[in-house]
């Protein structure tokens, strides 16, 4: 279970290599001492660089196991996320669950223009725009302006587990746009729950 320096038939295959090396062909003929100290010292770095290996991995996977069982809220609370402003950050999985909340409609990048108001100036323009994106390991949120005749908010939170997105939280609102502010609100009253952006 836990590695190869446990396996007695493995640590003794590995002494008879190492007899044969320094000429000798079983029991019947010891090492000299200073031949037996330097092949224990070789076997016992050995097993130390397995077992340091072994453990290592182990560890890993362990805080790995922990993070992806913890809240998806309150690890967006807690963690710390890559930020940009650019909806290149984006996963194909996490852009379709994006537009599936936003019903399709389009996402102006953050640099570019859009429609903020009820009065259209130019049909071509979408009426909604990018703030932020922001990952942690398998988290992904997005906030987005939503123009109109009350330009608001809209907070989507998305869980990626290979190739499966789930929205794990969203809201719409006048919300804050700096993550440690939206930390403060996201789970309360003032973020209701909703599954769609109208």
């Amino acid at each position: 279970m836990f590695g190869p320096w446990h396996n007695r038939k493995w640590l003794t295959r590995q002494w008879s290599r190492q007899l044969a090396r320094q000429g000798s062909t079983g029991p019947d003929e010891p090492l000299a001492p200073l031949a037996r100290h330097r092949q224990f010292v070789r076997c016992t770095k050995l097993m130390r660089t397995s077992h340091a290996r072994t453990f290592g991995t182990v560890a890993i996977l362990w805080l790995v196991a922990v993070a992806l069982g913890a809240d998806p809220l309150e690890r967006f609370r807690t963690e710390t996320f890559l930020q940009t402003a650019d909806l290149a950050a984006l996963t194909n999985g996490v852009r379709l669950a994006l537009g599936q909340f936003a019903g399709g409609a389009k996402i102006a990048n953050s640099a570019e223009s859009f429609e903020a108001t009820d009065v259209i100036k130019d049909p071509k323009l979408p009426q909604r725009r990018l703030i932020l994106v922001g990952t942690s390991g398998d988290l992904t949120f997005v906030e987005y302006e939503h123009g109109g005749r009350g330009l608001h908010e809209h907070f989507v939170l998305f869980q990626v587990s290979g190739s499966r997105t789930t929205l794990i939280k969203a809201c719409s609102g006048l919300l804050p746009r700096s993550l440690d502010k939206l930390r403060k609100i996201v789970g309360t009253s003032t973020c209701p729950w909703k599954s769609t952006e109208h």
